[in-house]
């Protein structure tokens, strides 16, 4: 018997083998961690902290930013991966380490009540319909509300904080791989586990990886997963590859450095509302004088890295010394 078959809530499979994933906002799959018990404690963190230290390693020490559902999200997580030169943004259950003048806060309907410990890590809450509690360390990540497209019921334009929006938009990349890779799932029994991960691994997820970058590169592709599986496997099966395709120009605006080519880019719209706090800066200062001393003296400019992680804002000298490696 299987010693690590799960229960998996909210799946139409319920009992199964779990594998963690950390995903990029565009579906590929960097990592994957099948469950096989409790992970072992490492750093002074708990089980849960040290199962994301563990699948996170490639990404540690290069500014990315790593987003975590409710389940995952701790103050002790976020200030480890700071240290690491790694940035965390989520939601977080409301739980010991949280300011109670933050998650008790009384609001009305889109209002926000922010505060920031000394290590640097932000707390949000936000009402909506309900109460939204994120963290976040990135440094882009302000008290300022966003306006958004949606509309409440009086046609007023809806007011979102960074963090929400930010995890929004980057938590569809384990979405959309864990969907699309059940629409097509690899249908075999097997009482082999190793077998079940193997087909997983080479068939759902290798394949959602091969169509990610096919969209990415290839003149903006539209062909479906469902043809673009079906070519693989004609491929295969005539023993001839497939066509030469001519890969057009790369696009530079992903979240994933797949290329080396850094490149600094003006940001839309006046400069004057664009700006943002060079990532650099708010790090040198931050780890001289602190992060609220960094907060107000960082530099603001209106240039980003179309390649970095998170596209985050630099000033020039901060961007060359940056990518000088």
């Amino acid at each position: 018997m299987l010693k690590f078959r799960q229960y998996l809530t909210g799946k139409a499979h319920k009992y199964g083998i779990k594998l963690y994933k950390l995903c990029t906002p565009e579906a590929y799959t960097l990592n994957v961690i099948v469950h096989s018990g409790n992970t072992a404690p490492r750093y002074g963190l708990s089980s849960t902290e040290s199962l994301i230290v563990a699948i996170c390693e490639q990404i540690l020490n290069k500014g990315s930013t790593f987003y975590a559902d409710n389940y995952y999200s701790s103050v002790p997580l976020a200030e480890w991966l700071l240290k690491k030169k790694t940035y965390f943004c989520g939601t977080i259950k409301n739980r010991k380490h949280l300011a109670n003048e933050v998650t008790r806060a009384k609001l009305k309907e889109g209002e926000m009540k922010a505060a920031e410990n000394n290590n640097g890590v932000k707390l949000y809450n936000w009402r909506d319909k309900r109460n939204v509690v994120t963290i976040s360390t990135v440094p882009e990540h302000g008290q300022e509300l966003i306006a958004t497209v949606k509309r409440n019921r009086n046609g007023d334009a809806v007011f979102k904080p960074p963090s929400v929006l930010a995890y929004k938009k980057a938590k569809k990349g384990v979405d959309v791989s864990d969907h699309i890779s059940s629409y097509y799932t690899v249908l075999i029994k097997s009482k082999k586990w190793y077998r079940k991960i193997a087909f997983e691994l080479i068939g759902c997820t290798a394949v959602v990886n091969a169509h990610v970058l096919y969209k990415k590169y290839c003149d903006g592709s539209k062909m479906s997963l469902r043809k673009f599986t079906e070519s693989i496997i004609l491929s295969i099966s005539s023993g001839k590859p497939t066509e030469e395709v001519r890969c057009g120009k790369r696009n530079a605006n992903i979240n994933v450095s797949l290329s080396e080519n850094h490149m600094l880019a003006e940001a839309e719209g006046p400069k004057q509302k664009s700006r943002k706090r060079c990532r650099g800066c708010y790090e040198k200062i931050s780890n001289n004088e602190g992060f609220k001393v960094a907060a107000n003296k960082a530099r603001r400019v209106s240039t980003y890295c179309t390649v970095c992680d998170g596209n985050p804002f630099f000033c020039l000298p901060c961007f060359n010394e940056k990518h000088s490696a």
